[in-house]
């Protein structure tokens, strides 16, 4: 959807709420979307779930996390950047790596915190790595950390 926050770029649903509620109903109605997009893709590939590796950035993350942790059967890995866990149910548990700048004025560096005690209280394999000094971004940095995790993950 046309992203309400800003005059350019599209959104999965509006962060102009930001409270829990609104942000996990926003990501499960627009989770059926990415289902069913995710699922034409695995088969146009002929892909198993086993092989697949989610990777988000800011919104991208929310349902990145929203979507995998759902899925009945579990994919390779999630990777998320500067996002937040917004999800109900936790289904499956693959390995998730987060990545987060600790000056993000975006998405607050403690939701890193925060998805990482839900994920592991729930079981689910997690590491998290801190990006001093980085705001609501990706750096190079970051792509290794990623890079590696999935490198390890996918092997």
């Amino acid at each position: 959807y046309p992203c309400d926050m800003a005059p350019y770029g599209y959104q999965w649903f509006s962060l102009c709420g930001w409270s829990q509620e609104s942000l996990l109903r926003g990501a499960d109605e627009a989770a059926p979307l990415l289902h069913a997009f995710v699922n034409e893709q695995l088969k146009r590939f002929v892909l198993p779930e086993s092989k697949l590796a989610w990777v988000g950035f800011s919104q991208g993350t929310m349902m990145a996390l929203n979507v995998a942790l759902k899925r009945v059967q579990p994919c390779a890995a999630v990777v998320g950047f500067s996002g937040a866990l917004v999800v109900s149910d936790i289904i499956s548990k693959p390995p998730v790596c987060l990545i987060h700048g600790d000056t993000d004025t975006v998405v607050p560096f403690q939701a890193m915190a925060t998805a990482e005690t839900v994920l592991k209280s729930a079981g689910v394999p997690v590491e998290t790595h801190r990006r001093f000094g980085l705001g609501h971004g990706i750096d190079p940095q970051g792509l290794d950390i990623a890079g590696a995790f999935l490198k390890a993950t996918l092997a």
